[in-house]
């Protein structure tokens, strides 16, 4: 999915969509962490993916990498 293209365009295929949901991480690590397993998800080719903020306490201000 072109990342300037709204999810609103893949719901109106009419077709099942498949999303991967990610919660920020809490520490560097923890990016690394989570690059690598974007990384790995990424052959699973997901029509959008979507990140958590709030969750345990994760402000959307904390990481913005």
């Amino acid at each position: 999915m072109s990342p300037d293209r709204p999810v609103s365009a893949l719901f109106a295929q009419k077709r099942p969509l498949r999303s991967l949901e990610f919660f920020p991480p809490k520490d560097d690590a923890g990016v690394e962490s989570l690059r690598a397993t974007a990384t790995a998800l990424k052959r699973m080719e997901p029509d959008f993916v979507s990140v958590t903020y709030g969750a345990g306490g994760a402000r959307a201000s904390a990481r913005r990498r």
